[in-house]
């Protein structure tokens, strides 16, 4: 009898043990995420607010907006990690649907920005000699405000249409050269497909009901590949120009801003080639 009651305490402090690593293991890995997310989009944000002429082109404005939503994601990680620390938050109601309405917020206005990015390059592609009336002030404002509505109606469903019990886990279960032109879009598509497309089949296996002993493990994987897009943003929309590139090794090294550094493009774009 002794015997047995070693073996299940021996085994029961190895169970405590692999729980504690696996913790640690996601929490540092969304304190990375949180890092990296905050401090790329800060920058590119204070890069705009530092020199007026990056921000006063068209195509950046969206670029903005999109800087701000990745980093309300960023904002929202360490409220997301407070469940995985804490297991009584998930018997909160409130707490729960607040933890997906501030999540699915962000990630919602990341998407609707990279839409209006998307149809922004169609139409400077497609209509470069029309773009400057189809794509003025208004239409720009029109499209951000209107992405960021659309965020806020759906991140906001799960306050007046949801299933709450508090017995179950609080977890989701429902103008350039051609060349250059596909390098970009393959860049966009590819991370954005590569963080989302986990999570989304994830998310649609919980509502059809397909749970296994490992689900939970996939699920935290799932979700951190897709905060991990609001990283990439700042790289492939921001990053690769080099007017950017000048205003971060100012802000980084502190170096006085000279207004007339960033030189105005003839190109509607906003990458060089």
């Amino acid at each position: 009898m002794c015997f047995i009651n070693i073996n299940i305490t021996n085994r029961n402090g190895t169970l405590e043990d692999d729980a504690l690593v696996s913790q640690t293991f996601w929490v540092a890995l969304d304190i990375l995420l949180l890092i990296v997310i905050i401090s790329g989009n800060t920058l590119t944000i204070s890069a705009m607010r530092k020199c007026r002429r990056l921000y006063s082109l068209i195509s950046n404005k969206f670029v903005a907006s999109l800087a701000v939503s990745d980093l309300l994601v960023g904002l929202t990680i360490p409220y997301h990690t407070a469940f995985y620390l804490n297991d009584t938050l998930c018997k909160n109601k409130v707490l729960c649907l607040s933890r997906f309405v501030l999540i699915v917020l962000g990630c919602c206005a990341s998407i609707c920005n990279l839409i209006s990015i998307a149809l922004d390059r169609y139409i400077a592609i497609l209509y470069p000699f029309h773009y400057c009336r189809l794509m003025n002030q208004r239409m720009v404002s029109i499209m951000i405000v209107g992405g960021w509505i659309t965020a806020i109606i759906i991140a906001t469903i799960p306050t007046y249409w949801n299933d709450w019990d508090m017995a179950i886990v609080c977890e989701i279960d429902e103008v350039l050269t051609d060349n250059y032109i596909l390098m970009v879009v393959l860049m966009v598509m590819g991370s954005f497909s590569v963080c989302w497309l986990p999570f989304i089949a994830v998310s649609c296996a919980r509502v059809l009901g397909l749970r296994t002993e490992g689900s939970s493990l996939v699920y935290k994987i799932a979700f951190s590949m897709a905060m991990a897009n609001s990283c990439m943003n700042p790289i492939i929309y921001a990053w690769k120009n080099s007017d950017f590139k000048e205003q971060f090794i100012q802000l980084v090294c502190c170096q006085p801003h000279h207004p007339n550094s960033v030189q105005p493009h003839i190109s509607l774009t906003i990458m060089e080639h």
